[in-house]
């Protein structure tokens, strides 16, 4: 490790958080966003969640799937 560089908790520089379940559609709807799993890293949106009340992530959020064959897997 470089003697200059600072060290923080990771806990300083990231908020956990996992995603739940929220009302569902198979088609956009208004108040509703593509829901991120699996098939929407390969470009396959099949499902839109209510956004209001949902965990919601921004352009610039690192997300990191949790469980599945595809864990530990970042975009």
């Amino acid at each position: 490790m470089r003697d200059n560089w600072k060290k923080v908790p990771l806990g300083e520089l990231v908020t956990i958080q996992k995603g739940k379940i929220s009302e569902q559609s198979t088609y956009p709807i208004q108040g509703f966003a593509p829901i991120i799993n699996t098939d929407v890293l390969r470009g396959d949106v099949k499902f839109w969640g209510k956004i209001k009340g949902s965990v919601n992530c921004l352009e610039d959020d690192v997300l990191i799937l949790w469980d599945g064959e595809r864990s530990g897997l970042c975009l």
